[in-house]
């Protein structure tokens, strides 16, 4: 489906899970061009969107999550996942890499430190199996 990202104006096309395909076919279509409306079939203004989207996520009992962090989040969640920052930048609309490191420089961190913690305790364990072989008589 082609979103249109609000800050950039950027149209970008993104890949619908199928159970948001699914969901999607189920809805009432008020406006061709507007897949989430008001009950009414008339577009949300922003601002009414954003409260009630927080309203949602707390009431799904979601905790650290904010409408304004959505695509900051996501970001972080690709990168955990092990994205590239073009991978990123082609769900989120950035157009500037700069702007997508900043956004994920944490998670980054925390996967190399993550991927460099699971080697220390391999390694130790390739160095005591080689020392056990080496002591072996015969």
């Amino acid at each position: 489906m082609y979103v249109v990202q609000l800050k950039t104006n950027a149209r970008v096309w993104i890949p619908l899970h199928e159970q948001g395909k699914q969901l999607l076919d189920k809805m009432p279509r008020h406006n061709a061009e507007m897949i989430l409306t008001r009950a009414d079939g008339k577009p949300w203004k922003i601002d009414h969107f954003r409260h009630e989207m927080g309203e949602q996520i707390r009431a799904a009992g979601l905790e650290g999550i904010v409408t304004h962090g959505l695509r900051t989040t996501a970001a972080k969640w690709m990168t955990a996942a092990g994205c590239s920052e073009r991978e990123i930048m082609a769900i989120t609309g950035h157009t500037s890499s700069a702007m997508v490191s900043r956004y994920v420089r944490e998670a980054s961190q925390k996967r190399r430190a993550q991927s460099a913690a699971t080697k220390v305790p391999r390694y130790r364990l390739e160095q005591e199996s080689a020392k056990t072989t080496c002591d072996r008589p015969g």
